[in-house]
C-alpha cells in the first residue's frame, strides 16, 4: 500500500507542477497584455479590447487553477 501509495504521490505532485507552470505562464501572458494596455501609443479602443481579453483569460485560469 505504502509504494503504491508513494506513486500516487508522485504523479500528484507532477500533475500540481504542471498546473503551476500553466497557470504561470498565463498570468504572463495576461501581464504583458495589461502593460500594452497602458502604453501611451495604445488607443481606446485598443485599451477596451485588451480589457476584455484580459478579463476572459483571467476568469478562465481561476477556473482552471480551482479545478
Amino acid at each position: 500500500f505504502a509504494q503504491r501509495y508513494n506513486v500516487f504521490q508522485k504523479y500528484t505532485t507532477i500533475a500540481a507542477i504542471r498546473m503551476h507552470d500553466e497557470v504561470t505562464n498565463e498570468l504572463s501572458s495576461i501581464m504583458m497584455m495589461a502593460q500594452q494596455s497602458i502604453e501611451p501609443q495604445t488607443t481606446h479602443d485598443q485599451e477596451h479590447e485588451n480589457s476584455r481579453e484580459i478579463l476572459q483569460r483571467a476568469t478562465t485560469t481561476v477556473h482552471r487553477a480551482r479545478n
